[in-house]
């Protein structure tokens, strides 16, 4: 009577440890019954970002500027002479707009003299190709044609004597691996 007792007192252990794995639910399609569904815990791996502050240095001058105005040099100049026109392509590779007045020059000598057109304006973009187109007028016909810049675009540059490290921060996004749990049906 006593081993049967013990053996019933250890059946009754080993269900209410099994039992501890699994949730009671109410399913909302029994009709107030109970329907048990086995559910476990199980680890993953997930990329979890965060934030974090990076330092880096920067030279900065120190004092007054001396500044200056430079010729914007970023730029190609393409002509071409097709008798009595003249074409002169301009194509901006830099990083700024500006401004660019032409002329085109018609050769008409041996020597290389001959009449200037009227001046043409255009604003040009970075990244971006313009072509200038000139007529020559008169009744003979040019040997070739060449550009003249009146105005291009010019750029400041300023220049100091002292120039320190200065630290700067900036806040970039990172991740990490993180070992999350989530409950998944038992097999």
């Amino acid at each position: 009577m006593k081993k049967t007792g013990i053996i019933i007192f250890i059946t009754l252990i080993a269900s209410i440890i099994l039992a501890a794995g699994c949730q009671s639910q109410i399913s909302p399609t029994d009709s107030g019954g109970i329907k048990t569904d086995c559910q476990k815990e199980e680890s993953y791996t997930a990329q979890v970002p965060y934030n974090e502050t990076e330092f880096y240095y920067v030279k900065e001058g120190v004092g007054r500027p001396s500044c200056n105005e430079e010729q914007y040099t970023d730029f190609t100049l393409k002509v071409t002479s097709l008798g009595k026109v003249c074409q002169i392509t301009v194509a901006n590779t830099g990083n700024i707009t500006g401004d660019w007045t032409l002329r085109a020059k018609f050769i008409t000598t041996e020597a290389g003299g001959g009449p200037n057109s009227e001046p043409l304006t255009k604003e040009i973009k970075p990244g971006e190709t313009v072509k200038f187109e000139y007529t020559y007028t008169q009744s003979d016909t040019p040997r070739s044609c060449t550009n003249v810049n009146d105005e291009t675009p010019s750029v400041e540059v300023c220049k100091y004597s002292f120039y320190q490290d200065v630290r700067k921060s900036r806040t970039i996004t990172k991740s990490r691996e993180e070992t999350k749990t989530r409950m998944v049906p038992c097999d």
